[in-house]
């Protein structure tokens, strides 16, 4: 009588195949999630940023504050309430237009940093310590 079933060796030989296929995908899994959290971190921070911007055609020649951890507009210091903002914040940030209108964003999720310190620039995303982030861009 012949048994049914499968050896310890086509078993191993079905294991190491998976395990192949695994190491050959996963990074690529991994990289495409990593673009997509940047990619909706760049999002969000054009999106915000293009929203204050708006807002700053209303006070043209005052400074725009707004950080997002708050989450509350500031206009030349004095608060305004609440931007009328619909999307997504990141966890931690800032965005801010001087009283000569050039825009400067620096926002971030944890892991990535969402940055723009000029007009012409696109907005960066780079990997960097939240805190570092804040603290490197638009100090002046």
């Amino acid at each position: 009588m012949k048994e049914k079933g499968f050896t310890l060796m086509e078993l191993l030989a079905v294991l190491v195949i998976l395990g192949i296929i695994l190491g050959i995908t996963l990074p690529k899994v991994t990289q495409t999630l990593e673009r997509a959290n940047q990619d909706t971190l760049k999002e969000n921070a054009e999106s915000l940023l293009s929203v204050v911007k708006k807002t700053y055609l209303d006070y043209a020649g005052s400074e725009l504050y707004f950080d997002v951890e708050s989450p509350i507009l500031m206009i030349d210091g004095v608060s305004q309430g609440e931007l009328d903002y619909n999307g997504s914040l990141p966890k931690k940030g800032w965005v801010k237009v001087g009283g000569n209108g050039v825009p400067c964003i620096a926002v971030s999720d944890g892991t990535y940093c969402a940055y723009k310190v000029d007009e012409v620039e696109p907005i960066i995303v780079e990997e960097m310590d939240p805190e570092e982030c804040i603290a490197k861009v638009c100090q002046n």
